[in-house]
């Protein structure tokens, strides 16, 4: 199973916002770097923020998903 990038967030609570709304829509999500952020929050900007990663397979209807507004 391939994981694919797909936003990076400064904030987990930013992140969970968007994972929320991919999952309601069937769409498998992780986020990598999540709770390092939320132990150390200056980590953030050191590692590129929280990523919002789906499978490979989903990257496109992700995306359309995210670009139609939370």
């Amino acid at each position: 199973m391939n994981w694919v990038t797909i936003h990076t967030y400064t904030y987990s609570h930013e992140a969970y916002i968007a994972q929320t709304k991919l999952e309601s829509c069937g769409i498998k999500t992780f986020l990598q770097d999540e709770l390092t952020t939320q132990i150390i929050p200056v980590y953030s900007y050191a590692m590129g923020g929280v990523k919002l990663q789906v499978q490979e397979q989903d990257v496109e209807k992700a995306i359309e998903i995210l670009n139609e507004g939370l």
